[in-house]
């Protein structure tokens, strides 16, 4: 191995040395939150948000009053977000809940 070879090879041992001390230094990973992924025409929702959110052979997940609402990219109320999703046949709706607790905290509609 000649001299410039070397030379790289210490300062690549120097990078991943650097790189892996600042990695070795981050907290670690906590999941908080899960999501499920379906279409519109597949999620039941309730009437107020004491209710549970209901997906066809899946699961139900706890509404709250923090829960937020988007369909068509604005933010909308409950009964909006469901008569959205009445019309919005198959187009890909997204849950986000707490993995705590299953409240959820976003349901997203893409679209009609």
């Amino acid at each position: 191995m000649n001299l410039k070879q070397s030379l790289v090879a210490f300062l690549a041992g120097l990078a991943l040395a650097a790189g892996g001390a600042a990695y070795a230094q981050r907290p670690p990973v906590t999941v908080i939150e899960g999501s499920i992924e379906t279409s519109a025409n597949q999620v039941i929702f309730p009437s107020s948000l004491a209710g549970k959110v209901s997906v066809l052979g899946g699961q139900s997940l706890q509404l709250g009053p923090g829960t937020q609402f988007t369909a068509g990219g604005r933010l909308v109320s409950l009964a909006d977000i469901a008569a959205y999703a009445r019309g919005a046949g198959s187009a890909p709706l997204t849950i986000h809940y707490r993995l705590k607790d299953s409240v959820v905290s976003r349901i997203t509609i893409l679209g009609k």
